[in-house]
């Protein structure tokens, strides 16, 4: 589901989406970012869904651009056999880097698109995939925005309350939260940055039934599991939310966010293109890691 798009459906059209055996209906001149805010549910499955925000997000102290990048080391423990593995399936682009330096492109919400080959030319030795969430017209980055520690876009109520963040902390250690924790919270628990975009799908080794949004051919997400590992993943095609899930099963993941996906979904490792946008997207926020 890609919210930029700002995507709608043709009148009187009713979409039904199936995933796990429950529907999902979303009717005729609802934005793509209602969708995926506020799917209509058709039946109770004993679902165990984070749930959205509501209220007045909490004031914070936005620094409109934080004056360049920075890496931040990210801690992984135990052993493994590659620093980067591809752990691909038929469908699923999957790859598993241990204790990588990151670095986040964008600064502030004016931060230009980028293609993936101006990203591949400035860290040919990395992993690089899309992250956030943006406005394809202005590209302005949806949620929770923080880089080298300061914030340049809180959570905000333009693009819906219920946005939620792959945080990275100062000490290495990372964090998903949603928009019911305060920007400042987040900061004083050490973030030093994070990607925000869509609905978690594994938190603390709890899987999440799905809330609609994992539903369309492409999308990116970030996982952790319980040795930090981090694991950059872009689903090749139309996919259930349950066979996602099995075939992650064996890496037993810890925690899963969904980022933007549609024509942003693109990754490249070590000078080639992995997975190519569909259409070319320039895209303000990549994760590289190397």
């Amino acid at each position: 589901m890609k919210r930029s798009q700002k995507l709608f459906l043709t009148a009187g059209l009713v979409l039904a989406l199936f995933a796990g055996g429950t529907a999902y209906y979303y009717l005729a001149g609802h934005s793509t970012a209602d969708m995926i805010k506020n799917p209509i549910k058709t039946s109770a499955t004993g679902n165990k869904i984070l749930p959205v925000a509501t209220g007045k997000i909490a004031d914070a102290n936005i620094t409109p651009d934080t004056g360049g990048t920075e890496w931040v080391k990210v801690k992984s423990t135990g052993h493994v056999d590659e620093k980067v593995a591809n752990l691909s399936t038929s469908d699923l682009v999957i790859y598993r880097i241990h204790s990588p330096k990151v670095l986040k492109t964008a600064t502030s919400v004016s931060s230009p698109g980028l293609s993936m080959d101006t990203v591949i030319e400035r860290y040919p030795k990395a992993l690089i995939m899309n992250a956030s969430g943006f406005d394809l017209q202005t590209y302005e980055t949806f949620g929770l925005q923080i880089n080298r520690g300061t914030l340049f876009s809180n959570w905000g109520e333009k693009y819906g309350a219920g946005l939620h963040a792959f945080v990275i902390n100062k000490d290495g250690s990372t964090k998903l939260y949603g928009s019911e924790t305060s920007a400042d919270t987040i900061i004083k628990n050490g973030a030093e940055m994070s990607f925000s975009y869509g609905s978690i799908v594994i938190k603390d080794g709890q899987i999440l039934d799905n809330d609609g949004s994992l539903n369309w051919k492409y999308h990116s997400l970030i996982g952790t599991d319980k040795n930090n590992n981090i694991y950059t993943i872009i689903t090749l095609h139309m996919i259930t939310y349950a066979d996602v899930l099995a075939q992650l099963a064996s890496l037993n993941l810890t925690n899963l966010i969904v980022m933007d996906g549609g024509g942003s979904s693109q990754l490249a490792y070590n000078g080639q293109t992995i997975w190519p946008s569909e259409d070319s997207r320039l895209v303000p926020d990549y994760i590289v890691m190397k």
